[in-house]
């Protein structure tokens, strides 16, 4: 299925790196290519947004199909491949390659038109506390001018995210009793945090949709986002750490 699925201590990570979508129409696709999920002793914590509902609201469906609702690392304004309808997208994107670099650590790439995304990802223990590395870099091609790229990092509904007002690229979070903490790589050039959460929403969604996912079918609630921007000329792995005291 291209889904890298990993167990250790109270943690269980998902990342995708699997094709578009189904035979040759990518049916069912979502631009979702190194996306990872994180849950701690059961409880979700970062999250794939979902689906909504197929044509409850158009808008809302293609923003939980697109690059910019999941956390991989994205290049701005990259629209390929081109979602065609529901079901229906113009080309696929290249198949993700992967390599286990050693008992910890493990990375994947994607080729686009625009660019390589990569992202390695580490399991980590240090001061009382464990978790992941996750490092990502985008590396332009040779038509593309910038090295700027994004991730955001979507948290599931009911989440509480706090950021530290002495450390702007320190977060903690919690959820159903599980507590995390969120560290940013002070290289980062822009942080937005979305704090707020919601209750379910009705069809049609207005305004904004940064921070909306669909836990499940039709069914539409917010949590909180913090959205990432890197900026250089030379290409370089930018870094976010989630940890969770040790059980």
């Amino acid at each position: 299925s291209g889904q890298a699925v990993c167990w250790s201590g109270d943690w269980q990570l998902r990342w995708d790196l699997s094709p578009l979508g189904y035979l040759s129409m990518a049916a069912h696709g979502h631009l979702d290519a190194l996306h990872l999920s994180l849950w701690l002793g059961n409880v979700a914590l970062v999250i794939d947004p979902g689906t909504g509902a197929y044509y409850g609201d158009t808008r809302l469906r293609t923003w939980l199909a697109s690059w910019a609702a999941h956390n991989g690392p994205r290049i701005p304004n990259g629209e390929f491949p081109k979602r065609l309808g529901p079901f229906l997208w113009e080309t696929h994107h290249a198949i993700p390659k992967w390599r286990v670099i050693d008992s910890a650590t493990m990375s994947g790439e994607l080729v686009l038109p625009q660019g390589t995304a990569s992202r390695q990802i580490r399991r980590i223990h240090q001061d009382g506390e464990d978790g992941w590395e996750i490092d990502d870099l985008v590396t332009p091609s040779a038509e593309s001018s910038s090295a700027s790229f994004e991730v955001s990092w979507q948290f599931a509904p009911g989440t509480v995210l706090r950021a530290n007002p002495e450390t702007p690229t320190l977060f903690s979070g919690e959820r159903k009793g599980v507590r995390f903490t969120v560290g940013l790589d002070a290289a980062w050039s822009r942080i937005q945090w979305f704090p707020e959460t919601s209750a379910s929403l009705g069809f049609p969604i207005e305004g904004d949709l940064q921070g909306l996912c669909s836990p499940s079918f039709r069914r539409v609630q917010s949590g909180p986002l913090i959205m990432l921007r890197a900026i250089g000329g030379n290409p370089r792995r930018y870094r976010t750490t989630i940890l969770a005291a040790r059980a």
